[in-house]
Order: C-alpha cells, then structure tokens, then sequence
C-alpha cells in the first residue's frame, strides 16, 4: 500500500499530514468521512478518554491541507473488504472509544475497517521510541527511528564517467565490469550509499568500513546495507537489522510472456495462487500476426512476487539464487513493497527483514556537478 494524491472513491482510506503526524479516516462522501477521533490539534489537546470514533465532512478531516489516497497493491485488493462493507464497518464503530496514539489510533482503525488488520505503519514498529518523543518519529528527517529501514534512490543519467566512489576495493570491482551500463550503475550504487549513510548515521569516509561477507553481500561498520540497480535507476537500503532490497522495472522483468515467466521463478503454491489471482482477468490471445499480450493483473503479480524473492535472497540467501525455492507465500520474513513513478518510468522496489512489521523511508536524491544531494523524502 501506497498513498498518492488523487480524488478518492466510497471506500477508500484517506489520510492528511497534520504537524509531523498522519491522521488517517475511510472517505465515504465530500460530506462523510468517519475517522477516529478529531483531527489532531496541539494547541487543544483532548484526553485520549474523549476520543470517539466520528464522522465529518471532508473539510473539517483535511484541515486545509492535501489529502493522500491509499493505492492498494494487487494481492490488497483481492483481499480487501469490498467498499460497501468498509463503509458499513466504519459507520458501525462511531461512539467508539478505546484510542491509544500507539496501539490503537486513526490508522489501527481505517486499516480495520479496509484490510481486516490491526496495522499501523505509523507507530507498531516505533512504538519502544514513540512513547519517549512521539513527535520526532513521524517527521520527514531520513534519520529518525533506530529501528526504520532508509530507501535511497536516484536516476543514473548525468553520472559523470569515471568519478571514483572513494574506496579502492569498490572501484577496482567497478573497473572490473565489463558492461558499460552495469559499470555506470554499480559506480552510483556506491556513491548513493556513501550518500545514505552519511544522511542517515552521521557516517563518512573511514567511519563506513566497507566490505563484503561470505555470500558477497555488502557490509558497513555497525549497520547492514542493501544495493540494487536496474536499466537507468539505483536504490541502496541502510538499516540496523538485516535487510534486502530489490529495485525493478516493469518493462525490464516482462520481456518475455508472463506465464513463461511465471513457471521459471514460482513455486508450487505461487503458481496456484498465481492462476487464481490472474484467471478473472483473462488473457489477451492476440492474432496470427500480433502475439499474444499480458493482462496488468499477471504483470503486478510478477513484479510483486520477483521483487519479494530477490530482496530476500539479498537479506538471507547463502547459496546461488534459484528463484523457485524463495516462496512469498510462505514465507515469515516480512516484505514491503513500493510503486514508484520517477521520470516516467514505473518501477517498484520491495524491502525484505527479518519478521515483525517494516517502517521504511523512501529518499529521493540526484547527482549535480559530481555531488549527491537530498531532494525529497517519498
């Protein structure tokens, strides 16, 4: 799940950014939005006894501000109540009570009433922190959360050719690299994590140690890191657990047909689910002359299922990476996963760590004049 700014339907989760905090409802109308408890007012504070599950108009939930949308992944939406029945869930709780700001707030309460979840992504891993400076832990700072996951990414165009990353061992591997693409990516993977972990640890030159495990994965001094580049992008994850991260480009993966694709890299119980998932929506058989095109539902499905196995095998894997024996399904380890949009071109990366629930914060930077620069948090 992703949210986006866009004009919301019956049913759908909204949410508004209030100080440093979301403040999350289900839009059921311009004049109905049920959420729990009043948007949040720092100058009236009111006692967390108080607070009821209510609904208000659409100008009194966005306080004037933009309101985001939820864009729901493919396996959420087959998997959501259907908007008439979130609506009902939702009008069913007001006079609600009950609120905790950590353990049971707005968004434990909009997730209830559209995925049948007690989640909120806001505070469940934060939760230790929250109750020491609950204000710090939902800014737009990449380095708040000892237990956060730092996703940094940035286009590949306007690298300079040749720029050294600062550490030999990495530039003789990058001289090494025969593919003058590949070459230019790994050299602005490296620069991007020196980037990251000085914006979100504090850490530069000497301080980073960087090496390589057993299994060739990167390694820093007292954190774990992740590095993934695909045609014309690069992403690396900084954390302090262990973690994988895989970045993707739909037009990249599906460059042959997808149930091709999908008996190469799924397992068993996968595939099952796979069929499932993609037989309502059919199959474009095309003609003689124009072969035969994939549905949007079976290209997600890929995207989100090889994204998941690569990030995992990036986090956990010893041996060669053999799709088939990573199953999603089953799997304890807990992935997130993003659609993104830079430059035109769509693209999603998924965040794989050891169970529990993922906080990860997404970092938008870019190379001007041989210098790597924060723009935007995502």
């Amino acid at each position: 799940m992703e949210f986006v700014a866009g004009t919301p339907k019956m049913g759908d989760m909204v949410r508004v950014k209030l100080g440093s905090l979301w403040h999350y409802g289900i839009y059921v109308s311009d004049a109905e939005v049920i959420q729990f408890g009043m948007p949040p007012d720092p100058a009236n504070p009111v006692p967390k006894e108080q607070v009821r599950v209510l609904a208000t108009d659409m100008d009194t939930f966005r306080q004037g501000r933009f309101v985001e949308v939820a864009k729901l992944t493919l396996k959420e939406r087959l998997t959501r109540r259907p908007p008439s029945a979130t609506v009902a869930m939702a009008r069913e709780r007001i006079g609600e009570a009950g609120y905790d700001a950590i353990t049971n707030n707005c968004e434990h309460f909009a997730n209830e009433c559209l995925m049948k979840r007690h989640v909120s992504r806001q505070t469940d891993s934060l939760a230790p922190a929250l109750t020491e400076k609950a204000a710090e832990l939902a800014g737009t700072s990449p380095r708040h959360g000892a237990g956060d996951i730092h996703v940094y990414l940035m286009p590949v165009s306007g690298l300079e050719p040749g720029l050294p990353t600062g550490c030999a061992c990495r530039d003789a591997e990058i001289a090494a690299c025969g593919n003058a693409g590949v070459r230019r990516e790994k050299q602005l993977s490296y620069q991007l994590l020196a980037h990251a972990l000085e914006k979100t640890y504090g850490m530069e030159g000497a301080d980073i140690g960087f090496s390589k495990d057993a299994a060739g994965r990167p390694c820093v001094k007292n954190h774990h890191v992740s590095i993934s580049h695909t045609d014309g992008f690069v992403a690396v994850a900084v954390a302090d657990v262990p973690v994988g991260l895989d970045l993707e480009r739909a037009d990249r993966l599906m460059r042959q047909p997808a149930d091709r694709l999908a008996e190469a890299i799924l397992s068993a119980g996968e595939m099952a689910e796979y069929r499932a998932a993609t037989a309502a929506a059919g199959t474009d058989k095309g003609t003689a002359r124009e072969p035969e095109r994939d549905t949007p539902e079976k290209t997600a499905f890929l995207l989100t299922a090889w994204t998941g196995k690569e990030s995992l095998y990036k986090a956990f894997g010893t041996a060669g990476f053999v799709p088939r024996e990573w199953d999603t399904a089953k799997m304890t380890r807990c992935l997130s996963h993003k659609e993104l949009l830079l430059d035109g071109t769509a693209l999603m990366t998924c965040v794989a760590v050891e169970g529990g629930q993922i906080c990860v914060h997404y970092c938008l930077s870019a190379m001007k004049d041989g210098i790597i620069n924060l723009i935007r948090c995502l």
